[in-house]
């Protein structure tokens, strides 16, 4: 009795299901199932165009920031840090010093003393105009190298800017 009302559901199930598949709708459910991936394809589409005009934005904004912080400033900057240790223990260190002008005068030559500790050393930048970076790279040796990424101590003898005065020059240099 029980295998008899079980062969009755599988066919009453299977007839329902063939029944509901004629060439009309199986075409109708095709056209569904293809409007709605399409669908979904548009909405990951605008999904990821939002982020990256998010990310556009986000960059604008934080770019302004930087600039409005800048503002009359010349900025130093070390980046690009490599350390290398020798099997005897020596090390040694290259990095990147760069100097981006924020200020409305161009940058004619600066002499820019960088110390850390008792090591100290220096990069002359020239012709640095509005918005623009300088760079120079520069390696050092010792224990210094366990300093680098510290903010150093900054010192200028020489600064000259395209219509402004020395001190204006020297006091514009900042660490960042």
């Amino acid at each position: 009795m029980i295998r008899y009302f079980c062969m009755m559901m599988v066919v009453i199930l299977y007839s329902t299901f063939v029944q509901a598949q004629t060439p009309e709708q199986l075409d109708m459910l095709r056209q569904r199932q293809e409007q709605q991936r399409k669908e979904q394809e548009q909405q990951k589409q605008l999904n990821e165009g939002d982020n990256k005009l998010n990310l556009g934005v986000f960059e604008k904004q934080m770019e302004e920031k930087k600039r409005e912080d800048n503002q009359d400033k010349l900025v130093v900057t070390t980046d690009d840090f490599k350390i290398y240790e020798s099997v005897s223990g020596m090390k040694l260190c290259t990095f990147q010093i760069g100097m981006t002008n924020y200020t409305e005068y161009p940058l004619e030559q600066a002499q820019v003393f960088l110390k850390w500790g008792d090591v100290e050393t220096y990069v002359i930048f020239s012709d640095i105009a509005y918005e623009r970076s300088g760079a120079a790279y520069t390696g050092l040796v010792g224990s210094v190298c366990d300093e680098i990424t510290n903010k150093p101590e900054l010192r200028t003898t020489t600064c000259q800017m395209k219509g402004a005065s020395e001190s204006f020059c020297k006091s514009a240099i900042t660490y960042n």
